[in-house]
């Protein structure tokens, strides 16, 4: 991540308990008139004291919405997932699994080693990228700290289109009580100190040479704590999430 201007995160009030998850979206300023056939973005999870997800989320021009990050327990165990909406077919990725879900499909990878304090770097390429009518898209990911890399599978889109849009959604879990189904308390207490940073994405087509994306917002809902904060950081965003 380059070193650039570091903008403050404005802290968050504490939100209405409806959900035992907190909630932090990165959005990012779109190149006006172009889509994309490759997108790639750095994050890196400092601190999980909480069940955590966090990951990329886009849509199609002509297309469906996609997903593509990490999940990491408080085991610790962490994988690689990527998931398209209403996807007519699948390629499994080496070590992983594919599966159809109730809104299209899924392809998970497990990552086999600790990924909090490392750099990563994942990738959603048009896997035939010069070739309007291959409908396939491959996902990637690079531990840069190690060197490790991971092809994390192929879904086919059901009809032609390049990415449109994407931003970076953030997960962490909190604690809720269901005990009482007439009076459920789903934000007990908002999710233990959780620090997930996130570069800006890099994005190109074949007529459109790479250049990075600038931050345009930062949001954070769901449960968290008054000490939670998300915003600008360097060139690009943090979600700091706490009690």
């Amino acid at each position: 991540m380059a070193v650039g201007e570091d903008v403050a995160v404005v802290s968050a009030a504490a939100a209405a308990p409806t959900t035992s998850n907190g909630r932090s979206i990165n959005y990012w300023n779109q190149i006006n008139g172009q889509t994309y056939t490759n997108w790639e973005q750095e994050v890196v999870i400092f601190e999980a004291n909480a069940h955590v997800q966090t990951g990329i989320t886009g849509t199609m021009y002509y297309g469906p919405s996609w997903q593509l990050g990490i999940t990491r327990n408080l085991l610790p165990s962490a994988g690689f997932f990527f998931s398209m909406q209403a996807a007519t077919d699948m390629q499994a990725p080496p070590g992983g699994t594919c599966f159809v879900s109730s809104s299209g499909r899924v392809c998970s990878t497990p990552v086999g080693e600790e990924v909090v304090g490392k750099t990563i770097k994942l990738f959603l390429v048009k896997s035939n990228r010069t070739n309007g009518e291959d409908l396939w898209w491959s996902a990637w990911a690079l531990i840069q700290t190690n060197g490790r890399g991971f092809y994390l599978g192929q879904l086919k889109a059901p009809y032609q289109g390049a990415i449109s849009f994407a931003y970076d959604d953030s997960y962490a879990v909190g604690t809720s009580d269901l005990s009482d189904p007439n009076n459920p308390m789903y934000c007990v207490k908002p999710p233990a100190r959780t620090t997930i940073v996130w570069g800006p994405p890099t994005v190109s087509s074949p007529v459109l040479s790479a250049r990075a994306l600038t931050h345009a917002q930062s949001t954070l809902s769901g449960c968290y704590g008054p000490s939670s904060a998300a915003g600008p950081f360097y060139d690009g965003a943090v979600v700091v999430f706490g009690p």
